[in-house]
């Protein structure tokens, strides 16, 4: 997971959250939380955003979380145990294939995320849809219903199924529209 310049977008914002902070505070095994006693006051409204975005950052990672700051001394990176810069020339770069994407596509589809999988299908492999229609069994058997009809008059869907006809090889298909 890359963190592309979460905190130095923010600065101020996340320099606030860590005033007060030690590292020992956070170093129990348990963290005291708890909701603010005055529910009318949103002043921590403003954090939820950021804070939210860098949890599933931390939360959603694989592997290894990268983080790319332009202030690699702030003060929550210090907080992390994260303040160790590294170049990028150290960073072991890995591509994943076309197969991968696909899967990862076909998956996202599974679960319902119609919108990131096609992201994926066009962004990143660069799939574009077809300029023409592509027969399958439903609107095949509505076209060959129209072109073969005895009191059809369309001459596009009856040429149309000719050419799908020939294409695959459908001599009767082809004759019957022929003739």
């Amino acid at each position: 997971m890359i963190v592309y310049r979460l905190l130095s977008a923010e600065q101020r914002l996340f320099a606030e959250l860590c005033e007060g902070v030690e590292a020992q505070d956070l170093a129990g095994d348990r963290l005291e939380y708890r909701r603010a006693k005055d529910k009318s006051d949103r002043s921590l409204e403003l954090y939820k955003f950021f804070v939210n975005a860098l949890y599933v950052a931390l939360t959603r990672a694989v592997g290894q979380v990268i983080l790319v700051e332009d202030d690699v001394g702030h003060p929550l990176l210090e907080l992390l145990g994260a303040g160790r810069p590294e170049s990028a020339a150290s960073v072991q770069a890995e591509k994943s294939s076309a197969e991968e994407w696909q899967r990862e596509a076909h998956r996202l589809e599974a679960q319902g995320k119609q919108e990131q999988a096609e992201a994926i299908r066009e962004q990143v492999l660069k799939l574009r849809p077809v300029p023409w229609t592509v027969f399958h069994d439903v609107n095949l058997r509505a076209l060959a219903d129209k072109a073969l009809a005895p009191a059809s008059v369309s001459s596009r869907a009856k040429q149309q199924l000719f050419e799908l006809a020939c294409f695959h090889e459908e001599k009767l298909v082809a004759d019957r529209l022929a003739g």
